[in-house]
């Protein structure tokens, strides 16, 4: 776990450092009047995430030996997309936070104009980022923008969104909540793994494989979010523990362990680190 650990750790170096150098060279003259904006921006890529989809991105394309310099313009893609949804869902309109990982808001911090537009912004730069990066490959960047754009649509995180917030006037069941995760979290989440397949031009029955493989991951995630919140003596109405209890939602979690780590092994090729984030995510705290 320690390889894993470190490995980890050198992705985020990786992936911010990638970020900052690309802010700074796109916004090297930036449009007078729009300096908050891109505060807001940065403000928001720098919130202090774990980074855990471009990590499971940059691990995926371990297994066919591909460098991180050409995953890591499609990470951080993904990671800007992450970064909009994020900024979108706090907004009054939508949760309504005031804080996240302990600071304020995008919208707190600047006002919620400006954070609806670097939401807005955060998907528009995702999108060149990949047409600028990939420029080479035009085919390659249609797939992953194809693929991108699946995940932050209408029938991935936005749609996942509009059933989370009907859900708060209409009580769900446990299937009902899945369909949630799904799509609002697991969506982007796969299209980190198929991503790096797609890059690495793996064969389609592996692609489907990793698909299987990352949403049921995303699924773990969230009952393992939903656990430790009950942790923290939070249990929340419309989360796992809340529909059906601890027992069960830990009976799940597990079942979906073996599932994730099942389909790794189906790949057939060596993926130490994607195991390890399944074991990862069952014995993180936090």
């Amino acid at each position: 776990m320690s390889d894993f650990k470190a490995r980890w750790e050198e992705i985020v170096d990786k992936t911010d450092e990638y970020i900052k150098t690309y802010m700074q060279s796109r916004f090297e003259d930036t449009v007078e009047g729009t300096e908050e904006y891109v505060k807001a921006l940065n403000y928001s890529l720098f919130g202090g995430g774990k980074r855990f989809r471009p990590a499971l991105t940059l691990m995926t394309g371990e297994i066919y030996g591909i460098p991180d310099k050409k995953l890591l313009p499609f990470a951080a893609a993904i990671e800007m997309v992450h970064c909009f949804s994020l900024v979108h869902d706090d907004l009054p309109c939508m949760d309504n936070d005031d804080f996240r990982r302990g600071k304020p808001t995008v919208h707190r911090a600047f006002s919620e104009d400006v954070a609806l537009l670097a939401g807005d912004g955060l998907l528009c730069e995702a999108v060149e980022l990949i047409t600028v990066e990939y420029s080479d490959d035009p085919a390659l960047a249609i797939s992953l923008i194809q693929l991108l754009m699946q995940a932050a649509g209408s029938k991935g995180m936005i749609a996942g969104q509009i059933v989370d917030l009907n859900a708060q006037k209409n009580k769900l069941d446990i299937a009902e909540l899945e369909q949630v995760h799904l799509h609002k979290t697991g969506a982007l989440i796969r299209a980190c793994s198929v991503g790096a397949a797609i890059i690495a031009r793996a064969p389609a029955q592996e692609q489907e494989l990793l698909s299987d493989f990352s949403l049921q991951l995303g699924l773990s995630f969230q009952v393992k979010d939903d656990l430790l919140e009950v942790e923290d003596n939070k249990v929340e109405l419309g989360s796992y523990p809340g529909i059906i209890g601890v027992v069960a939602s830990n009976k799940i979690l597990m079942e979906l362990v073996d599932s994730c780590k099942s389909l790794v092994s189906a790949i057939g090729k060596p993926a130490e680190n994607l195991q390890a984030i399944v074991e990862y995510n069952l014995k993180r705290a936090k």
